[in-house]
């Protein structure tokens, strides 16, 4: 049986031991919690054989139209397998009527950054010291016009 997608957080503690393992930048357990109860949340979390392989994790702001991507993190061993982008696309569609996506990603993660500019988004500025180690980001960003064809694909 191939993975699962879901909408619904059932294992907070599950997530977050994932995320600490697979992901550089998790957030803390509080942080998280506090992002599963904000109403404008929303995520994909991907499942398979009972454990989380996979997540994304966006703010939708329904005034201004737009999706804030915080996080999207597939496990080492099913990445290169279509995953990521299916979680991202099952993320968005979830904002009704959105206009466009921010995100801020690693100037030195290579693979986010091809992945996203494959997927339309342009680089805005770079952002020093972003992260808690001192790294810098690129602040990137993506209209809907070019997301609508990647989400009706």
């Amino acid at each position: 049986m191939g993975p699962i997608y879901s909408e619904s957080l059932e294992d907070l503690d599950s997530l977050f031991a994932f995320g600490q393992s697979e992901f550089k930048y998790c957030w803390d357990k509080e942080a998280l919690s506090d992002y599963f109860s904000d109403t404008s949340s929303i995520y994909t979390i991907l499942v398979h054989e009972l454990e989380v392989i996979g997540y994304c994790l966006c703010n939708y702001n329904k005034f201004s139209k737009e999706v804030h991507l915080y996080q999207i993190c597939i496990s080492k061993s099913h990445r290169l397998k279509g995953y990521g982008l299916e979680i991202f696309k099952r993320t968005l569609k979830q904002a009704c009527n959105f206009e466009s996506v921010f995100l801020e990603v690693e100037v030195d993660n290579i693979p986010a950054l091809s992945f996203y500019e494959k997927n339309g988004f342009k680089k805005l500025n770079q952002i020093k010291a972003f992260y808690s180690d001192g790294a810098d980001a690129f602040a990137m960003h993506c209209i809907d016009s070019k997301l609508a064809k990647l989400l009706n694909t």
